[in-house]
């Protein structure tokens, strides 16, 4: 008993090898002295350590031997030891057949904690075979009789596996914290956190944090690797492969899953095989490969996942084997397998449900169904749609659109095709904002993530170095996953796209261009006195590509450190860059959009398009917007009047003279400089202000851009600070370089600007260059003068590129001015909501 106990302790500290060890020599001791019931015990326990090694036939035949040792309810303990090694085996259909029996057993004999044990694999096997109340009630079950026994470490365990089931069902806040708990009771037992760390890289990929999975798997890979855990280290190169696929290293895809396949068939383990299979075969398609071969590769993986009762993979497996037989004309078993598919419309999980719409959606597409296949793809959008409002996060939210982006793509490409206007604009939405469309959440009080983010700030003033760089990545990862954690309202808002006429009256004789890419071309869906036209504008690329050479002359034209004739050189290029830009996106609008104002909603491949440089802007203002909901929302918010607030950070020559300069027009405004200047100073100014006004060094996080920041006296205002603000102020002006600069997945931009307008700002004036600070000045004063006479931000700033270029000011100066947007609300002058609320237009 002792030598079993060493080898139940080495196999928690996720030692194996030693574990197996042990207990073989529990066997032999037991054997030795005829005492058959203990040798079955040990080789019951022996079982688990032998699959954590990758020895699944000498695992089975340890149990098949301790069967013939066992009486009485301990042979029900064998079947409940039995279900957890099938289980690890990949096999959760077999797993869960001799369950039921075994805990009606132990019941009957009073073993609690055999019958707690029972519970926590039935919720795990019920997960995999997509049974997921059945789940939860045992795990719930489980855990109160773990806690009541006092089983700490089985406790542990099931809090640990309670995550995964919640990260399965896309219940991301959930999973954390449960994820979070697990943690904390497995370091308070001393125990290893690495099963802990690859879940974790499970559902950060499940949330559609793919690099940030792929980095931590590769990780617990080559630490399984090292420690020759077989079984765990297959595991963990499935995880590398589904990331490295998400994130488009297709070569290190594949050599995973080829990987991980070849130790799964070599340890028996014939349902994660067919998970590696099912990789390689979605590996092979991402690359473009099509053909008989591929499908008939994928049909026989979408076979071995529904034998094993893997049902999510296997429908997946199925869609794609339903979509290659489409693409080869063999449309007979295009249609079986895509109807099979579609039959999991209302179970699994909410990407699960997504997918068996799309199926569904491409049965009616086939069909000549169109309206049908539209309303099934609608529905599969709604799934993500409801699922994303039940996250509190920005960046999770946005990673929701991102799963939707094939739904999107497959109801423009229907779109288009019909030729009609509204439609078109319909689905061009669907795509757009959907982070910004839900209610913004405000983090709760949280002590652990505002020291995480004080700290981030007092080391951005601390000697760069190494030990600086580790312990602000530690800081992020803890900012990340404790924003991760806040739930949303867990209701998604009515999808509809705002009435025609009320588009018309907010748009107070404006017009709207909504620019969508669908097959690499672009089409405008325009708004003009209340009649929408569409129009094809042409091939995407060739704009693209002069976009990057109006940005590169753009840039060049912002030293300040180079002859007045470079500058006025390089700002005469970019002039004729933009001027083939605007040629291709707005003449073959020119008829239909006349003179008006123009209300832009770009694809995200140009909304970092310098748009106050487009020769259409001159003479007349043009304004973005992430989307059109998210601008229309904004018209109708109340203006605020609290007192502006002008805040001047540190390092930069101009930047106090700025704010001191614009307190003039504003003579109520909080005025921050200085040591005054410090981010909880500011983000208190900044709530409720009818004017922020931020002028500072600004900092652009490439790979998680809600750390996009300004400077401030104590250090970086990031974006996730700016979240914080209730309310939050009517006009946010960032005067700071590459202040509207963002990323994200699929059409989503994340960053300091679209935090503000998340947050519930109703328009952001930001830069899209490093804009030099003595030619700001210029150009903020001269905007400043008109917004505070009453004059709308957009208007503002198109009346300022005026002003500057008729009064002949330094080619600096111009470019600094151009290099800045008007996004969001395009109210009157006056600032008051449009007509439909009740007041007039000017």
């Amino acid at each position: 008993m002792a030598q079993q106990a060493s080898g139940l302790a080495l196999r928690s500290l996720e030692r194996p090898r030693e574990s197996a060890a042990a207990l073989r020599q529990s066997v032999r001791t037991a054997l030795a002295a005829g005492l058959a019931g203990q040798a079955g015990r040990a080789r019951m326990s022996l079982a688990v350590s032998l699959v954590y090694l990758g020895r699944r036939r000498q695992a089975l035949q340890a149990l098949d031997r301790a069967a013939a040792e066992l009486t009485g309810v301990e042979l029900a303990e064998l079947e409940v030891q039995r279900a957890i090694v099938l289980w690890l085996l990949g096999r959760p259909a077999a797993a869960a057949e001799g369950v039921p029996a075994a805990l009606a057993r132990l019941r009957s004999a009073g073993e609690r904690l055999w019958v707690a044990r029972g519970l926590n694999i039935l919720g795990l096997t019920s997960v995999e075979l997509g049974r997921f109340e059945q789940a939860d009630d045992a795990f719930r079950q489980a855990a109160e009789a773990f806690a009541e026994l006092g089983q700490f470490a089985d406790a542990a365990g099931n809090q640990h596996d309670r995550g995964w089931c919640a990260a399965l069902l896309g219940d991301i806040p959930a999973a954390l914290r449960h994820y979070e708990e697990a943690e904390r009771r497995f370091a308070t037992l001393d125990l290893p956190l690495v099963e802990l760390r690859l879940d974790r890289a499970r559902l950060l990929l499940g949330a559609g944090l793919a690099r940030d999975a792929l980095v931590t798997s590769s990780q617990v890979a080559d630490e399984l690797a090292a420690r020759g855990e077989s079984s765990a280290h297959a595991d963990a190169l499935l995880v590398v492969a589904e990331a490295a696929l998400a994130t488009g290293d297709l070569d290190v895809a594949r050599r995973s899953a080829e990987r991980s396949r070849a130790l799964c068939r070599r340890q028996g383990r014939v349902g994660r095989a067919a998970l590696a299979g099912h990789l390689t075969v979605r590996a092979r398609w991402a690359d473009g490969e099509r053909g008989p071969a591929l499908y008939r590769a994928t049909r026989t993986v979408a076979v071995q996942l529904r034998r094993e009762g893997l049902a999510d993979p296997a429908d997946q497996a199925l869609l794609l084997a339903g979509r290659l037989a489409r693409e080869t004309g063999a449309s007979r078993a295009a249609d079986e397998a895509l109807v099979q598919v579609a039959r999991g419309r209302w179970r699994g999980s909410a990407y699960g449900r997504s997918q068996a719409w799309f199926a569904e959606a491409l049965v009616r597409l086939d069909r000549g169904d169109r309206r049908g296949a539209l309303a099934a793809l609608r529905a599969g959008f709604r799934v993500l749609d409801t699922h994303g409002a039940g996250l509190g996060s920005l960046e999770l939210r946005a990673h929701v659109a991102e799963q939707a982006a094939e739904l999107v793509v497959a109801g423009r490409r229907i779109a288009v095709e019909s030729g009609r206007a509204e439609q078109v604009l319909r689905w061009s939405e669907l795509g757009r904002g959907l982070a910004l469309r839900l209610p913004p959440v405000r983090p709760p009080e949280d002590p652990e993530l505002a020291v995480a983010l004080a700290e981030l700030r007092r080391l951005s003033t601390q000697p760069s170095g190494g030990w600086r760089l580790r312990r602000e990545a530690e800081l992020r990862d803890l900012v990340r996953r404790r924003v991760h954690r806040i739930e949303g309202p867990s209701r998604s808002q009515p999808w509809a796209l705002p009435a025609r006429t009320d588009i018309d009256l907010a748009l107070c004789g404006a017009a709207l261009v909504s620019l969508v890419v669908v097959d690499g071309f672009l089409h405008a869906s325009v708004i003009a006195d209340g009649r929408m036209s569409l129009h094809r504008l042409g091939p995407v690329a060739p704009i693209i590509w002069e976009a990057r050479f109006l940005g590169m002359w753009l840039r060049r034209a912002l030293l300040p450190d180079r002859p007045e004739s470079t500058l006025a050189r390089a700002f005469t290029e970019a002039q004729e860059a933009a001027g083939r830009v605007d040629a291709a996106l707005f003449r073959p609008l020119a008829r239909t959009v006349g003179d008006r104002d123009l209300v832009v909603i770009p694809p995200a491949s140009l909304a970092m398009l310098p748009w106050q440089l487009l020769t259409t802007a001159a003479g007349r203002t043009l304004s973005t917007a992430p989307s059109l909901i998210c601008w229309y929302d904004a018209t109708r918010r109340r203006p605020l009047d609290g007192p502006a607030a002008l805040v001047a950070g540190p390092g930069l020559d101009h930047a106090e003279g700025e704010v001191r300069e614009l307190a003039g027009f504003y003579p109520d405004a909080v005025v921050l400089t200085g040591d005054d200047a410090r981010s909880d100073a500011a983000l208190a100014a900044m709530s409720g202000a009818r004017v922020a006004h931020v002028a500072a060094h600004g900092d652009v996080h490439p790979e998680s851009p809600l750390f996009s920041a300004v400077r401030l006296a104590d250090g970086p205002l990031m974006a996730y600070d700016l979240e914080r603000m209730a309310p939050p102020p009517d006009l946010v002006v960032l005067s700071a370089c590459d202040s509207a600069s963002g990323d994200g997945p699929g059409e989503e931009l994340l960053g300091l600007a679209v935090a503000v307008l998340r947050g519930g700002a109703r328009s952001v004036i930001a830069s899209v260059a490093r804009v030099p600070d003595h030619a700001t000045l210029d150009v903020m004063t001269v905007m400043h003068r008109q917004i505070a006479a009453g004059t709308a931000p957009h208007r503002a700033l198109a009346g300022t590129v005026a002003t500057l270029r008729a009064e002949g000011a330094p080619p600096l100066t111009r470019a600094a001015s151009v290099a800045f947007l008007a996004v969001g609300s395009t109210g009157p002058d006056t600032g008051v909501p449009p007509a439909e609320a009740g007041w007039p237009c000017p």
